[in-house]
């Protein structure tokens, strides 16, 4: 017994009227813009206060730590010219920890932030307005 063939589907040119998925979508313009309606506060854009350039917030020290971490390695910040509450040092270890997209932790007036992070957690204060030193 012989096997027939099967039929072929053709690949050149658009012989189906459907083959284009957007065939069948109605291409019309979009409806133009009302001039006379505005953008409500809580849809525009505006920078977050975290991110908005700082003056000078003192000078602080950084340095690599290995010791008692199995071979790991964290940088710690420490040593704030200018005072610091702990919730303020959090919010600085938050921005620390996005900026490097590791963990990390305060502890006894230190942010400690996790991996050999020094060229970026010095670049992301020099740009917070801190003067680092050490590392």
């Amino acid at each position: 017994m012989k096997r027939q063939k099967a039929a072929r589907i053709p690949t050149g040119g658009q012989s189906a009227p459907l083959a284009s998925p957007f065939a069948a979508l109605d291409l019309q313009a979009p409806p133009p813009k009302s001039e006379t309606t505005e953008t409500p506060p809580s849809q525009q854009h505006t920078r977050p206060p975290e991110t908005q350039p700082h003056k000078n917030q003192g000078t602080v020290l950084l340095r690599r730590e290995t010791a008692h971490r199995h071979g790991g390695a964290v940088v710690a910040i420490m040593d704030f010219s200018r005072p610091h509450n702990l919730k303020e040092l959090e919010q600085l270890a938050t921005d620390l920890k996005k900026h490097c997209a590791t963990g990390g932790t305060v502890k006894n007036g230190r942010i400690e932030i996790q991996g050999d992070m020094l060229p970026r957690v010095k670049s992301r204060l020099q740009a917070l307005g801190y003067t680092p030193r050490g590392g």
